[in-house]
């Protein structure tokens, strides 16, 4: 590694290999081209004029595209399956990026269907129903195989499971097709459902009421102190038009209504009105003890 460059070094470390020699490497590139990746690496047999890391012996120079097979092939170190059909390739990573994404209630699932008793090829959080790699296809897999009914769908959404835990899921699966749409894999999304049903289930509780008995009461309504403009809202909607535009005989009578009612115990109301009624402070005075002597005298 000593005349390498740093970035090389570190990403023949990220895909679980320091050297390969050549054999390795052109192993590597058949199963590349098997694969379909059309990935076009090119090996370097003689030295260079300039090479990117020097030959050493057993070493061979790796060029850019068979770095990038590498990392995708061999992501956080996961070889892929030698005999993984070439459509399913790019879900790989796909699965271990959904994985992280989604979070620990979701387990997700890449099955090929075109091995020999099928398999699953790559996983994540597959804890949640307690399947390993060697997990058979279950029955709804099965069905989705040989079926006529799927004929025609891509995916299915949001329909129930049930792990042999006893989780309870929300599953949803994408149909992988090939040629002639032959069905070559599964991707399954389960998620479980064992926390969200203990928050609804603590939801309901929580909102459940039981009605009042009582003839005379049904609710409680529990009132905040009006202010102002609640008064002033209940005496626009009374008269039926903005106070400004209100006659003389009829500003009194709105006065009347909102001593009544208390507004003039509010630090503030005569400012507060004479700006809704576009008078003066004295006027309202004015029309407030009119109104007052006239509710004595009667």
């Amino acid at each position: 590694e000593g005349r390498r460059s740093p970035k090389d070094v570190t990403i023949m470390k990220t895909v679980g290999f320091a050297t390969l020699d050549v054999v390795a490497a052109a192993e590597v590139v058949k199963k590349a081209k098997a694969a379909g990746a059309g990935l076009e690496v090119a090996l370097e047999r003689k030295r260079a004029a300039r090479p990117r890391f020097a030959r050493r012996r057993g070493e061979c120079i790796i060029g850019v595209e068979l770095r990038l097979f590498a990392l995708i092939f061999y992501l956080g170190g996961t070889v892929m399956p030698e005999s993984c059909h070439p459509l399913l390739a790019p879900f790989v990573p796909l699965v271990a990026m959904l994985g992280e994404a989604l979070g620990p209630e979701y387990e997700i699932i890449l099955h090929d269907l075109t091995q020999e008793g099928t398999k699953i090829i790559a996983s994540t959080n597959e804890r949640l129903s307690g399947r390993s790699k060697d997990a058979p296809l279950t029955e709804f897999g099965r069905f989705l195989m040989t079926s006529p009914e799927v004929d025609g769908l891509d995916y299915i959404a949001n329909y129930p499971a049930e792990a042999q835990n006893g989780r309870q899921m929300r599953s949803s699966v994408l149909l992988i097709h090939g040629e002639a749409r032959k069905l070559v894999g599964l991707l399954c999304i389960n998620y479980d459902t064992t926390k969200a049903k203990l928050l609804l289930d603590a939801a309901s509780f929580l909102t459940a009421v039981r009605p009042l008995s009582f003839k005379g009461a049904q609710v409680e309504r529990f009132e905040a102190p009006e202010d102002e403009a609640a008064f002033v809202a209940e005496a626009r909607r009374r008269m039926g038009c903005p106070l400004e535009y209100l006659a003389s005989d009829e500003r009194r009578e709105c006065i009347k209504y909102l001593d009544e009612r208390g507004f003039f115990k509010l630090k503030g109301s005569i400012d507060y009105l004479a700006k809704e009624m576009a008078k003066s402070r004295f006027t309202l005075y004015a029309d407030l003890r009119a109104v007052r002597k006239r509710g004595g005298a009667e």
